[in-house]
C-alpha cells in the first residue's frame, strides 16, 4: 500500500465516491468514501508533509467537490467529476506527492541542487570571487589583521537582537 501515491488516492476518492453514490442512490455513501479518502491521505502524509500543505490539499478537495457539482450542469456528471478529480490529483501531486530523492550513487548532487547553485551565483547573497573555485588560504597580513581585530573588539548583541562590535574593555 505504501507504493500507491497519495495524489492518486486523492484523485480517485472523488471518482469512487461519485460512482458509489450514483450506483446505490445513497449520496451519504459517496460522502463516506470522500471522508475515508481524506482521512487516509492525512494519516499517510501527516509526518512527511507540513500541515499547511495538507490544509491546502483538503481545501482544494472541497473546492473540487463543489466545482464538480457546478460543472455537472454544463458538461455532464462524469466529465465534471473526472475533470475535478484530475485537478485535485494535480494539486496533491504538487504539494505532497513529490519526495526528495536521495543523493545519487555517484555522490554527485542531482539536477535540482545543481540548478539552485547555478541560480545562487546570480540571485544569491553578495560575495567576492567565484564560488566554484576553491577557497584560497589567508595571507599573513589577513591573519594578522584578524588577530588584531579579535584582540581589540568584541561582538555584542543588543536587546533587539542586532549584533554589533564594541571595543574590548581593558
Amino acid at each position: 500500500m505504501s507504493r500507491i501515491p497519495t495524489w492518486l488516492v486523492a484523485g480517485l476518492t472523488l471518482v469512487i465516491g461519485f460512482a458509489l453514490a450514483r450506483s446505490t442512490g445513497v449520496r451519504a455513501l459517496g460522502g463516506l468514501v470522500l471522508l475515508a479518502g481524506v482521512g487516509w491521505c492525512l494519516v499517510r502524509e501527516a509526518r512527511a508533509t507540513p500541515w499547511w500543505r495538507l490544509g491546502v490539499v483538503v481545501v482544494a478537495g472541497a473546492v473540487c467537490f463543489v466545482a464538480s457539482h457546478v460543472l455537472a450542469d454544463r458538461v455532464g456528471a462524469w466529465p465534471s467529476v473526472l475533470l475535478c478529480s484530475a485537478a485535485l490529483a494535480a494539486v496533491a501531486a504538487l504539494l505532497v506527492g513529490w519526495r526528495r530523492r536521495p543523493v545519487q550513487a555517484s555522490g554527485r548532487p542531482g539536477w535540482g541542487r545543481r540548478t539552485t547553485e547555478w541560480l545562487l551565483t546570480y540571485v544569491g547573497p553578495a560575495q567576492i570571487g567565484d564560488p566554484g573555485r576553491p577557497v584560497r588560504a589567508a595571507t599573513a597580513d589577513e591573519r594578522a589583521r584578524e588577530a588584531e581585530l579579535r584582540s581589540t573588539l568584541v561582538r555584542e548583541v543588543g536587546p533587539d537582537g542586532t549584533p554589533y562590535l564594541v571595543e574590548r574593555p581593558d
